[in-house]
């Protein structure tokens, strides 16, 4: 999940940090706005709850042991493209996965370090930080919601359900690719053009699909960016109320009275 500060960076920073880019290959058309939405019933669960807050707290401690004793038999670490409307569960098509061979924890450890790094660089402090990090990283999300394609599987962050054919039309009309396509957090205030004062375009509600545009004929202030409006064209805002439609993250999944971790999800 993106953080606001990297949000405000990503969007109003380093794409357009001097203020000239590229000439858009065509000015979006127009497209059905799509809407986003959560299953999250199982962030009420207070037995994923706890075994969350457990994690938490033994990775903020550099305490590996009692993430080992939940992982499930079955557990998988897959890489999955960064398009956030391709398949991504274990076994597709596209997805790197760890070797079911190895033990739950190998799988854990091999599948969170380390990149492209030597096998011989890679020191056992090395891989207990990158393990370490991985997992913060992910369990530092503040929503858990239902896998959208894997029936039992409750996720941090919670991943987006969305009808995929639609989100696939819109990045088509803004003439983008599905990795610029983003999710609204909050009200999103589009403008005519990129200042305060010029008149409201359209707003965006939470949960709407936002195509992200980076190839723009005209220069954009510092601190603004685009988004293809679904009438067609553009519209402007200053606003940092936007996340990545499919963000690594990790799953859960009930056996018997307990959760156990299933699944860690990157992507590529």
């Amino acid at each position: 999940m993106m953080r606001n500060v990297w949000q405000k960076w990503s969007f109003g920073g380093a794409l357009l940090a001097l203020g000239i880019v590229p000439a858009a290959a065509q000015t979006p058309r127009p497209y059905q706005q799509v809407p986003v939405t959560y299953d999250r019933t199982a962030a009420t669960d207070p037995a994923l709850t706890a075994l969350v807050a457990k994690l938490k707290e033994s990775v903020g401690n550099s305490d590996l042991d009692p993430v080992f004793a939940a992982l499930s038999a079955n557990v998988a670490v897959i890489s999955c493209p960064a398009d956030p409307l391709a398949a991504c569960a274990p076994g597709k098509r596209g997805v790197r996965q760890t070797p079911q061979s190895l033990s739950p924890t190998e799988r854990l450890r091999q599948g969170l370090c380390c990149g492209d790094m030597p096998k011989a660089e890679i020191t056992e402090a090395i891989r207990v930080e990158t393990v370490t990090g991985q997992l913060a990283a992910a369990l530092e999300a503040d929503s858990i919601g239902a896998h959208p394609d894997i029936a039992g599987l409750a996720c941090l962050p919670a991943w987006p359900i969305l009808d995929r054919t639609k989100a696939t039309a819109a990045a088509r009309a803004a003439g983008i690719e599905r990795e610029n396509l983003r999710v609204t957090t909050e009200d999103i205030i589009l403008r005519t053009r990129p200042a305060e004062d010029a008149p409201e375009a359209l707003r965006l509600p939470p949960g709407q699909i936002a195509p992200f545009m980076t190839d723009l004929a005209e220069n954009v202030p510092d601190g603004w960016y685009a988004i293809a409006l679904p009438k067609g064209g553009l519209g402007y805002s200053d606003q940092v109320g936007l996340n990545e439609l499919a963000p690594s993250g990790l799953c859960f999944a009930r056996e018997g009275d307990t959760w156990k971790i299933a699944l860690f999800v990157m992507r590529s």
